[in-house]
């Protein structure tokens, strides 16, 4: 009975052990990536301030999730998908961090509302240049 040659037998342990790394590496990869960033994006808070002829709308948007995003546009829309106008930050383009806030305001004519009516805020946001959106309905009075 003969054994295996000696360098024979080298190679096909090292390729064996770069066979486990690889596999060990793509399972790694696939279980610490998965868990590494979700997103989050809620409307915290809507409120409709009134005056003779202009009702304010501000809304609170929170990142909820684990990463950071940028927040493209916040929308205000009428039951039936219109869009009212969008609301601006004081920031200018905002980023938010994870677990932070930011509160955006737009002023509107109050002929565009009815009292007891469910609108929409539309929250269009950014993930590492992807565009994605989220819809919450809010209530009017």
């Amino acid at each position: 009975m003969r054994g295996v040659s000696p360098l024979i037998g080298a190679l096909f342990l090292i390729i064996v052990s770069i066979a486990v790394a690889v596999l060990f590496f793509v399972w790694a990869r696939g279980m610490f990536g998965s868990q590494s960033r979700f997103v989050q994006i809620m409307v915290k808070e809507a409120s409709f301030i009134e005056s003779r002829t202009r009702v304010a709308v501000q809304v609170t948007v929170r990142n909820a999730g684990s990463g950071k995003v940028t927040i493209v546009s916040v929308s205000l829309l009428k039951p039936n998908g219109e869009e009212i106008g969008e609301l601006e930050s004081e920031m200018g383009v905002v980023s938010l961090d994870a677990g932070s806030e930011a509160t955006f305001t737009g002023f509107f004519d109050r002929r565009q509302f009815v009292k007891g009516e469910t609108y929409v805020v539309k929250v269009t946001y950014s993930v590492d240049g992807i565009l994605n959106s989220v819809l919450q309905d809010v209530k009017y009075g």
